[in-house]
């Protein structure tokens, strides 16, 4: 089994897919790198992968063939320490490794235990930084709840914030403002690192995650009487403040800020708002089942459509009518969407083949490109 490291080029000097690197250099072996777990920082992508003779380590790429290699071996010798990058701060990378969440730099003295506990059924959420300290979360199986642990990269430093339930997203502001979720009720919770500390309890089911725009933080819930609603909060009790109804819910909804204004997926249809009630409103566009509304240059991509119809389309808006169209009409599905300056990346399933689309927000600059399926699970990082 032969596996590559392809980079997806976004100038247009460059071919559409680049080799990188391959990682099982003995393709007569039994062996198969599996690569997994990407995470962009400091203009490199970290990633998970298996290595002949030191098992399952972290490897780092600058998308050439020189600049591929083992980050770290953070249990020396044939055995694998199953490393899964996490996130990266300056003092270096967070890596999930056996049963430990470490920082390294890539050298002996540069890497540190900061966590114990942990395994391989755990799934992990990057939260974000604050200040000198960053944030992640793991979830436990058993009790169905996520641990927030807070860190400045060292042992020391290292601190558990709290568990809670059906964690769906969080984003830096003055604090880092997380939506968190209660079976019934939306919770929302502030943290700078060191304390977590309640802002809010809705009794309302939350359809997605933060948006920007001017000092508030948007985000949609489903009321069980009125409908999909959208709030805003500056994460503050007192800044946590009801905006306007969209209507019935359609589910999982989806919302993103486009320059002054927001777009939002709910009740089976597009809507513009400018973070009031007054000025919220649908755009008389034929859409339904809108999600995962996405940058791609000047405009937002999104799909549209229904399970009934065997897949979804992928749209474009630039929060007018008129610019709102198809991209890519043949139903397909879309997942793991990696956004860049001028280019928006995503994996795309096209009659059971997965495909790699690119798209700056036009029919012209939306291009499908062929991917090989070795089976394996893909995933997106940006580089550059």
């Amino acid at each position: 089994m032969r596996t590559l490291l392809l980079v997806a080029a976004s100038t247009a000097s460059l071919p559409a897919q680049q080799f990188v690197a391959e990682l099982d250099p003995n393709p007569g072996a039994f062996y198969n790198p599996s690569p997994s777990h990407a995470v962009a920082g400091d203009g490199v992508v970290y990633f998970g992968a298996n290595s002949l003779g030191q098992g399952r380590e972290l490897f780092v790429t600058d998308g050439t063939v020189t600049g591929t290699r083992i980050f770290a071996d953070l249990r020396p010798g044939t055995e694998s320490s199953g490393a899964q990058p996490i996130g990266v701060v300056a003092a270096g990378v967070v890596v999930r490794a056996g049963s430990t969440v470490t920082i390294t730099d890539g050298t002996p003295a540069g890497t540190r235990v900061l966590w114990h506990g942990v395994d391989s059924t755990n799934t992990f959420r990057w939260l974000g930084a604050i200040g000198g300290r960053f944030v992640w979360a793991h979830s436990t199986q058993l009790l169905n709840q996520w641990i927030l642990v807070g860190s400045d990269g060292t042992p020391a430093g290292t601190v558990q914030l709290g568990t809670v339930t059906g964690l769906l997203d969080a984003r830096p502001r003055s604090g880092l403002l997380s939506i968190l979720t209660s079976p019934g009720a939306t919770q929302i919770f502030a943290t700078n690192g060191l304390t977590l500390t309640s802002v809010a309890t809705l009794p309302a089911v939350p359809r997605s995650g933060f948006a920007a725009l001017g000092a508030y933080d948007h985000f949609l819930v489903d009321d069980p009487i009125a409908g999909t609603e959208l709030w805003r909060t500056d994460g503050t009790a007192s800044g946590t403040t009801f905006v306007a109804t969209l209507g019935t819910s359609q589910g999982s909804s989806s919302i993103a800020s486009l320059g002054t204004q927001l777009v939002l997926g709910a009740a089976n249809q597009l809507w513009i708002s400018d973070g009031t009630g007054p000025g919220t409103s649908p755009l008389p566009v034929a859409v339904n089942f809108v999600r995962s509304l996405t940058p791609a240059g000047n405009a937002l991509v999104f799909t549209s459509g229904s399970s009934l119809t065997g897949g979804t389309q992928l749209w474009r808006t630039d929060g007018t009518a008129p610019g709102t169209f198809v991209l890519a009409p043949i139903a397909a599905t879309y997942s793991a969407f990696a956004v860049g300056a001028t280019r928006t990346f995503c994996l795309q399933r096209l009659a059971g083949s997965p495909r790699l689309l690119r798209t700056d927000g036009t029919v012209a600059g939306t291009v499908s490109l062929p991917l090989v399926d070795n089976g394996n699970s893909m995933s997106l990082a940006m580089l550059g």
